[in-house]
């Protein structure tokens, strides 16, 4: 989302790179810049982004204790006696899968490891997906080829079976994008090492190196022709505001933090919350405190949001309010107060931390 005259932007996730990107190449022009769910810069130029799955184990985590918190919007609940239980049979739930998949015999199909494993990984994603997530996993767990069978649940979880594959066709075009701005061949035994931190670092995300292993084969005549090689430690004329959840599972909160570093007077909004990029639904919520904090122009470097429930808090909001609603919701917000491109909502004191001109680094 970008708007002319200084160049206003918004990034979430890869757009954050873009975003980035912008402000590194041309910082004289920025205007309000905010970055949301950070997908390392320096990394996805010049690295495998190893820190990218850190959070995903934490997340499923979360879950977990969501189901309990939440158990009329989560059958697991009943046949597990806490957090730890579920959390614990998922992961031999996985394992069982690898050698005896579930078969299908309504259209001769089967649901995989594979399959299942990339769906709650995608799943993790987003918290107004996780009491169907729960439902799912209970179908799995009870192995109740009906349910799974049935052409929406059946379809669907074999198309995130499929983008895990190394032949899919479904990620040829943010292949195509990444591998040709990394513009670096690799070898297996270059890429293998970095499998296996990752495998380290997440059971969950363990198997899931795809893009690296596709970039590595890169046909060099694709590589961008217009590939930035520079770095990210700029000023820009107004602070950039960054934005990250405590538990992501892709755009970790470590990545928010290193961009913030790098960026000279900018200014980290830390949300205790689960998910890529922030609850809007709860930010809003905690318009009173950040319209303190702009009006005071309170010297900080960097904000942290707590909402109260926790991860039950999120199961019950999504259903309750219905993705559409949000939707609009979150819409609304971003374009007055996350794009500078409304003066008189700015020069309110709305909800704009970067219009503070009083940042400190501590």
């Amino acid at each position: 989302m970008v708007h002319r005259a200084d160049c206003h932007a918004l990034g979430i996730s890869y757009g954050t790179t873009v975003g980035a990107v912008m402000a590194a190449m041309f910082p004289e022009r920025m205007g309000y810049l905010a970055l949301d769910g950070v997908d390392n810069p320096a990394e996805y130029f010049n690295g495998y982004n190893a820190e990218a799955v850190a959070d995903v184990d934490t997340v499923l985590k979360g879950f977990c204790s969501g189901c309990f918190a939440a158990p009329e919007l989560c059958p697991l609940a009943k046949i597990y006696s806490s957090a730890a239980n579920l959390e614990a049979a998922i992961y031999v739930m996985l394992d069982e899968l690898k050698f005896n998949p579930i078969p299908i015999p309504s259209n001769g199909g089967i649901i995989t490891y594979t399959d299942v494993k990339s769906t709650i990984k995608e799943a993790l994603y987003a918290p107004n997906s996780w009491p169907l997530t729960s439902e799912l996993i209970y179908y799995v767990q009870t192995r109740n080829a009906t349910v799974l069978g049935s052409s929406e649940v059946y379809s669907t979880v074999k198309s995130y079976g499929l983008s895990a594959s190394l032949t899919s066709s479904s990620n040829e075009v943010e292949s195509g994008i990444r591998c040709s701005d990394k513009a670096a061949s690799a070898s297996m035994s270059d890429v293998l090492p970095y499998s296996n931190v990752r495998a380290s670092l997440s059971r969950i995300a363990s198997d899931g190196a795809n893009t690296d292993m596709r970039c590595a084969q890169w046909n060099k005549k694709m590589y961008a022709k217009e590939r930035y090689t520079g770095d990210f430690d700029v000023k820009t004329p107004h602070p950039v505001l960054v934005l990250s959840n405590r538990y992501d599972p892709s755009t970790p909160l470590a990545a928010a933090k290193n961009l913030t570093a790098t960026f000279e007077g900018s200014v980290l909004l830390e949300q205790n919350g689960y998910g890529v990029r922030v609850s809007w639904s709860r930010f809003i919520q905690s318009a009173p405190l950040i319209r303190l904090l702009v009006i005071a122009h309170y010297p900080v470097r960097a904000v942290s949001l707590y909402g109260q429930g926790g991860p039950g808090l999120l199961f019950q909001w999504h259903v309750a309010r219905g993705r559409d609603d949000l939707r609009d919701r979150c819409a609304s917000f971003y374009e007055p107060y996350l794009c500078g491109c409304l003066a008189e909502e700015l020069s309110s004191g709305a909800l704009s931390l970067w219009t503070m001109r009083n940042f400190s680094r501590r």
